[in-house]
């Protein structure tokens, strides 16, 4: 900012505050002559001023929803959890790869029995995840026969790097896939408020 221009911007700000600080003086003619009850606290009553939503109350209204509104709630929330756990795979997959490159031959089979053990796991929990969505029909695509696939793909041997770029590309596809139904359950979730 330039110097010059630095003493008629306080006056400015001066003036401005002269200004607000009037409309609380009552020997000011813009003196604003508001209501003098004090605001209730803790939300037991709105003043009575303050034209508003709240009954007497001050309990709201409640805006009826779309009954199908909470149940798509509920079932984009366990798409999101077969989401999470979908994504896990490949990093579980990877670790396993990755052991089966150590040259020592028990830490090599002992980091691979571990991690597989965490696969299967993984494995059982989406298939859990999978078994609630379907209960929820029609709205939850069929995602069976990919799921196959990544069963059969992640517990597959990896002999080379080939194998495993394979095996990721087609998670990303698997990923996005569900990524996108998510994506559309929250269009018809917007749709609906």
């Amino acid at each position: 900012m330039e110097e010059q221009n630095r003493p008629e911007m306080f006056e400015m700000y001066i003036e401005s505050e002269m200004k607000f600080v009037a409309q609380f003086d009552p020997s000011s003619e813009t003196y604003h002559n508001g209501d003098p009850t004090p605001v209730p606290l803790g939300g037991d009553r709105v003043p009575d001023s303050m034209p508003t939503v709240y009954n007497e109350h001050g309990i709201g209204k409640d805006t009826p929803m779309d009954p199908d509104y909470y149940y798509l709630v509920e079932v984009r929330s366990l798409m999101m959890e077969f989401k999470k756990l979908v994504s896990q795979v490949c990093p579980s997959v990877e670790a396993i790869f990755r052991a089966q490159k150590f040259k020592d031959l028990n830490k090599r089979q002992n980091a691979i029995f571990e991690r597989q053990r965490v696969l299967y796991e993984l494995l059982d929990q989406i298939q859990g995840v999978y078994s609630s969505l379907r209960t929820y029909g029609n709205c939850v695509p069929d995602y069976s026969e990919m799921l196959k696939e990544i069963f059969v793909r992640a517990t597959g041997e990896f002999s080379n790097d080939v194998f495993y770029k394979e095996f990721v590309q087609f998670m990303a596809v698997c990923t996005q896939k569900i990524f996108k139904d998510c994506q559309d359950l929250m269009k018809k979730l917007k749709s609906l408020n």
